[in-house]
């Protein structure tokens, strides 16, 4: 019985420490997507298209700004980030 407790607490140990680097990875997610659309409004900015407050967020304005840039560029003016919109903004 002894080691049927010691392998159940081992598998709850492991459990947690899965939960715990599942929630950093999705952290780490939440950032570097932030980042990128921060990427994005300045690049919005220097082409000349207002995004707003430079904070990472796909707000209206930010949507305003990519569908003003999208369809400059001659690109599928939708408002959203798609592959297109990036390379033409050279971000990667």
């Amino acid at each position: 019985m002894v080691g049927t407790a010691w392998f159940g607490a081992i598998v709850e140990a492991v459990h947690d420490s899965v939960d715990a680097v599942q929630s950093h990875v999705s952290v780490l997610q939440h950032a570097a997507a932030r980042a990128r659309m921060r990427q994005v409004q300045e690049g919005l900015q220097a082409a000349g298209f207002s995004p707003g407050p430079l904070d990472g967020r796909l707000g209206p304005h930010t949507r305003t700004a990519l569908r003003q840039y999208q369809q400059r560029k001659g690109l599928r003016a939708t408002g959203t980030l798609d592959k297109q919109t990036l390379e033409a903004l050279r971000i990667r």
